[in-house]
C-alpha cells in the first residue's frame, strides 16, 4: 500500500493547516483522523506557544505530538505533558537585550515553558504598529521591561517585530554564536517580519529529531507541510516536502505545491501520498 512509505506527517499550524480565521477544515480534520487509523504519527509543528495553541486545537484533536514555540517545546497530545523542552540561559538573555537596545528595537522577552505566553516588552518606536498590535493582542500576558527589576534566570525565546529587512536579519544571523535567529511573517498581517531568538539548536526540525528518536521514523519517511520561512529546516529534512498556494514566494519556488490552507491543502497532501483514505 502507499502509505507504507509515510510513516509521519509533520505540519505547520498558522497560514497551512488553519484556515485564515483559525479553524481547520472538515476535509483536513478527516484526513489527521484516518491517519490515526492508519498508525501514522501526526505532528504540528508550529511557532505558537502551548497555550495558544490549545486555543485552537481542542483536546481530543487528532494530533499525536505538538512541537511548540518553533522547537523549543514538545508536547504529548494524547498524555497531555511537556516531553521536551529548551531555554536561553541569562548571560545569553543579556547579550541579546544589549544589542537590541543599541538598535532600537522593539522586543519582547518570553518567560520559561510552560509560561512563554508571558513576556516582558520593550517599546522604542511607538509608531510600530507591527509591534503595537503584538503587544496589545496579548495584553493580559504582557507587562513593560525593567531592567533594574529584571528578574528571569531564563527564557523560552526573544522576539523582535519590524517592516521587512532582510539584511538587517543576515547581519544579526552573522553577528550572533551559539544563538538560532529565525525569520518569520507576521501572522496578523502576512506583512511585518518577526525576528525570535532561541538556543541554537532550536527549530521546527526537533519535531524530525524527536520522531527519528523515539518511533525509529526515518526523514524519507516524513510527509512535511508548511508556508513559511520557519518551516524550511523541516521541509529541507523530509522525504516528502509541500507547501499550502499561499506559502511565501520563496518558498513556492522551491517545494511541490498543494491547495490552499483555505482549500484544504493538507488533506490535498496527504490524499496524494495516502489514497486510500480519499473520501
Amino acid at each position: 500500500m502507499m502509505h507504507g512509505k509515510i510513516r509521519a506527517i509533520v505540519t505547520d499550524l498558522d497560514g497551512t493547516l488553519l484556515t485564515d480565521n483559525k479553524q481547520v477544515g472538515q476535509l483536513d480534520r478527516f484526513a489527521l483522523e484516518k491517519l490515526g487509523e492508519l498508525g501514522i504519527v501526526r505532528v504540528a509543528a508550529t511557532g505558537r506557544n502551548l497555550r495558544i495553541s490549545q486555543e485552537v486545537l481542542e483536546p481530543d484533536f487528532p494530533f499525536d505530538y505538538l512541537v511548540f514555540s518553533t522547537g523549543s517545546g514538545i508536547y504529548d497530545w494524547k498524555k497531555k505533558k511537556i516531553v521536551q523542552q529548551s531555554e536561553l540561559n541569562r548571560s545569553t538573555v543579556d547579550k541579546i537585550v544589549d544589542r537590541f537596545m543599541a538598535e532600537r528595537f522593539d522586543f519582547t522577552i518570553h518567560h520559561p515553558i510552560p509560561e512563554n505566553y508571558k513576556f516582558y516588552y520593550h517599546r522604542h518606536n511607538s509608531d510600530n504598529h507591527h509591534f503595537n498590535h503584538f503587544v496589545n493582542f496579548y495584553r493580559d500576558y504582557g507587562e513593560p521591561f525593567n531592567p533594574a527589576l529584571f528578574e528571569l534566570e531564563n527564557a523560552c525565546q526573544i522576539l523582535t517585530i519590524m517592516e521587512t529587512n532582510v539584511e538587517k536579519y543576515e547581519q544579526l544571523i552573522a553577528d550572533f554564536d551559539n544563538v538560532k535567529l529565525v525569520r518569520t511573517t507576521s501572522p496578523f498581517d502576512n506583512k511585518a517580519m518577526w525576528i525570535e531568538v532561541f538556543p541554537e539548536h532550536i527549530s521546527k526540525l526537533a519535531a524530525i529529531q524527536f520522531l527519528k528518536k523515539q518511533h525509529s521514523i526515518s526523514p524519507e519517511e516524513i510527509l512535511g507541510i508548511g508556508n513559511d520561512y520557519n518551516d524550511i529546516d523541516f521541509l529541507q529534512a523530509v522525504g516528502h516536502p509541500r507547501v499550502v498556494a499561499n506559502a511565501h514566494p520563496d518558498l513556492l519556488d522551491i517545494y511541490p505545491k498543494v491547495g490552499s490552507n483555505q482549500h484544504c491543502g493538507v488533506y490535498e497532501a496527504i490524499v496524494e501520498l495516502i489514497p486510500e483514505i480519499k473520501q
